[in-house]
């Protein structure tokens, strides 16, 4: 047998090399494949930390709040001093800002308690959501075919009532609630509403574990609040109603008694709308905490909005409802902390 010749034996090294340089190649590709994969991992890992960080000085900023509204909500409120910042041990940024949770359009209003008149539309809610919405710059027609909609929308019957229609499938495709919202934002599968009357009118409308009229305290309104007074009162003859609005609302006024507000409005030339005489107080039922939590190496904060109920007098504030994520609206600059203070922990 031949041995093999000096070309072959080349051919025999070169078809090795070949071998050796594609395995270098494929080791190489899962290598970088195999780091990707740990990269991606440890990201995930990590903002699973952050999200889990932000969860829990979330839930404790809500306990904070619970505890404050049982020892001196209303008189933080009174003096301007809801807002806090905290900068806390491990890094993460809370801001937490507490406000007049019932100072709103209750949505679920536009029916009447189910257990005192089933299924029964409120017209006096109806007219009032209408005067909110036309004063927060929604055209009337629109502003009136969405109120329609909206008591459709949450009565408790199957049935289409008139200037209502809204028993027909949403936008989402699916049945109507028939029955109390949880949230304002249920609000958005109404056909007839579109993302600009939804920005004029999101700020100033909530969903309330009651069938109540809304109910407004003129000592912890701005003047962009101003269209929850407008629901409230009709200018007399030759009256502006934004100026006289405005004369209510200015800046640190404050009221001692119900009886005093309507008196200064009755001066400004303003008059209760029908059903309006029982529907300002002093006092605060419902508190809305806005907090945000930010975790170092996160690039946006996770934000919750909470609302509380300060109970009745027999029983403790509890937190009754929580939403998730960013709130169009709804975030505004938080104070400096007045008598809270600014606290770093």
């Amino acid at each position: 047998m031949m041995p093999p010749s000096p070309a072959a034996r080349q051919n025999e090294a070169g078809a090795a090399l070949l071998t050796i340089l594609l395995l270098v190649a494929v080791l190489a590709i899962v290598a970088a494949a195999m780091a990707g994969r740990v990269g991606l991992a440890s990201h995930l890992t990590a903002s699973s930390n952050g999200a889990a960080r932000a969860r829990a000085a979330l839930m404790a900023a809500e306990a904070l709040a619970v505890t404050r509204v049982a020892a001196d909500g209303a008189a933080l409120l009174a003096r301007g001093s809801a807002g806090q910042d905290y900068g806390m041990a491990d890094g993460t940024r809370l801001a937490l800002h507490l406000a007049d949770g019932g100072n709103c359009f209750n949505l679920n209003a536009l029916v009447a308690d189910p257990l005192v008149s089933p299924n029964l539309q409120r017209p006096i809610a109806i007219a009032q959501f209408v005067e909110l919405a036309v004063a927060a710059g929604v055209a009337r027609p629109r502003a009136q075919a969405l109120a329609f909609a909206a008591a459709d929308w949450i009565d408790g019957d199957a049935i289409a009532a008139a200037g209502g229609g809204a028993e027909a499938a949403g936008k989402s495709g699916g049945s109507p609630p028939n029955h109390a919202l949880t949230s304002a934002d249920a609000l958005t599968d109404l056909p007839m509403l579109d993302l600009g009357d939804w920005a004029r009118l999101r700020a100033r409308l909530c969903a309330l574990p009651t069938h109540d009229m809304p109910s407004i305290n003129p000592n912890h309104l701005t003047a962009a609040d101003a269209p929850l007074l407008h629901m409230l009162l009709a200018p007399g003859d030759g009256v502006s109603a934004e100026a006289a609005v405005r004369a209510l609302l200015t800046s640190g006024r404050r009221y001692g008694r119900v009886e005093d507000f309507w008196a200064a409005a009755q001066n400004a030339g303003l008059n209760q709308r029908a059903g309006a005489a029982g529907q300002i107080r002093l006092g605060t039922r419902y508190y809305r905490l806005d907090a945000s939590a930010r975790v170092p190496g996160d690039t946006m904060p996770t934000r919750w909005q909470s609302l509380i109920d300060a109970g009745d007098g027999q029983s403790r504030p509890r937190l009754i409802g929580r939403r998730i994520g960013i709130f169009a609206g709804e975030q505004q600059p938080l104070p400096d902390g007045g008598q809270m203070g600014r606290t770093h922990g």
